[in-house]
């Protein structure tokens, strides 16, 4: 297969990348770095999480939400206007343009766009995929129920045009019936039966298959971790306009955006350095955040005393340890984490599919997720029940401690 048709499949063109649509680009697996953090927001961190899991021995009723100090949150408007959502037009060309560059560098045009829960990239795939006629995979109606039937189910989907797999954990579940699907997938991969394509796939679902299958016969890329500099960038962008976004801290009017080095006496604060290494740059974890520290007013009357003029895009931010967020409750058994741990392998999965998976009961898992949802650890949506973005890096956390196998991200 040509360069050319492989890079682009189907009217592919040459779109230069937005500046800070997808900040990083895609990177291989093997080059993805976890965002450094301070000494002091690591050890704050550690020590955060062991004393949370000590007093959830001896107080299960708690869900570890603390109180935040007692200062103006902004409006829903205000927070339209300083934390948008990220615009997905600009985020879908940067994309398709970083999809050609990585099908270009491999063998058959078929390549594995792993990403971390919350990133949010799905639905940008989708609309790349509508906008270059792509055929979108979706899942069966009926799980086959042998080898046999799931390799006539893949000859049915006619994968010699460029195709998209945009949820690969929505193509199985984790039960004898629930595998069929990707072992016939990935076996038509390792034996070259399907044209160029791409194939989405959390990282969670990506760390249980390459277990199952060590040597997956595909290449695979994720998007590069948001550090310090890329996450205080791609804040900023979000806003538009030429004012851009100053954020200042609450408690003491250190800088916060836009991230610049000390000078003229002012301080820089390290706040986007902390959420960029507690998001695990992730930047729809890092933005739901963000949008929870955004004050509408300081703290301190002292820290209002340089305020940028009236009409500028200004805000102020309380310190990350001071922020409230879902802790994983105490649980006398493994039900709770069984749960989670099953919704971040599936990508989410309706309350009808949970029981199968999980191996619990029906009135177990009904319970079980009413007390997740009121943590908001959990909420239901089009996908079926799925982990916050709030609530994802203490229920990563807790999986980690208990022993469950983790993502890599």
């Amino acid at each position: 297969m040509s360069e050319s048709a492989v890079a682009r499949p189907t009217g592919a063109t040459e779109v230069p990348e937005p500046p800070m649509a997808l900040p990083g680009g895609l990177v291989s697996l093997a080059d993805w770095r976890l965002p450094p953090a301070s000494v002091r927001h690591t050890v704050r961190d550690l020590l955060r999480s062991t004393w949370g899991q000590f007093r959830h021995r001896f107080d299960p009723g708690e869900h570890g939400f603390r109180p935040e100090p007692d200062i103006e949150t902004l409006t829903s408007l205000q927070l339209r206007r300083f934390a948008p959502d990220p615009d997905r037009t600009a985020q879908v060309q940067a994309l398709g343009a970083e999809i050609d560059r990585q099908q270009a560098q491999t063998r058959d045009g078929v390549l594995a766009l792993v990403t971390p829960p919350c990133s949010g990239l799905r639905e940008t795939l989708v609309t790349l995929a509508e906008e270059r006629g792509w055929r979108v995979i979706q899942p069966p109606e009926v799980w086959p129920a042998s080898q046999a039937e799931a390799e006539n189910w893949w000859q049915q989907q006619a994968l010699d045009e460029p195709w998209l797999i945009a949820d690969l954990a929505g193509l199985w579940r984790r039960h004898r019936r629930g595998l069929w699907l990707l072992k016939a997938f990935f076996q038509g991969l390792a034996l070259g039966r399907f044209g160029a394509g791409v194939v989405h796939c959390s990282s969670w679902c990506w760390g249980f298959w390459q277990r199952y299958l060590p040597q997956l016969p595909v290449a695979s890329c994720t998007p590069a971790a948001l550090d310090e500099p890329l996450l205080a960038a791609w804040l900023g962008s979000l806003v538009g306009g030429e004012s851009g976004l100053t954020v200042r801290m609450s408690d003491s009017g250190d800088g916060v955006l836009p991230l610049e080095s000390e000078r003229n006496g002012s301080r820089q604060h390290r706040l986007i350095r902390d959420l960029a290494a507690f998001s695990r740059g992730n930047p729809g974890v890092a933005l739901a955040i963000w949008r929870k520290l955004l004050r509408a007013r300081p703290e301190a009357p002292e820290a209002d005393a340089d305020k940028p003029a009236t009409g500028a895009r200004s805000c102020w931010a309380i310190p990350l340890e001071q922020l409230s967020l879902p802790a994983v409750p105490s649980s006398p058994d493994r039900g709770v984490t069984l749960i989670l741990h099953a919704l971040l392998l599936h990508d989410g999965l309706s309350l009808g599919e949970l029981p199968a998976v999980t191996g619990l009961g029906s009135d177990a898992v009904a319970i079980l997720l009413q007390t997740l949802r009121n943590g908001e650890l959990v909420a239901e949506g089009e996908r079926g029940w799925q982990v916050t973005a709030l609530g994802y890096p203490a229920v990563r956390r807790q999986l980690l401690n208990d022993g469950y196998p983790v993502d890599g991200f």
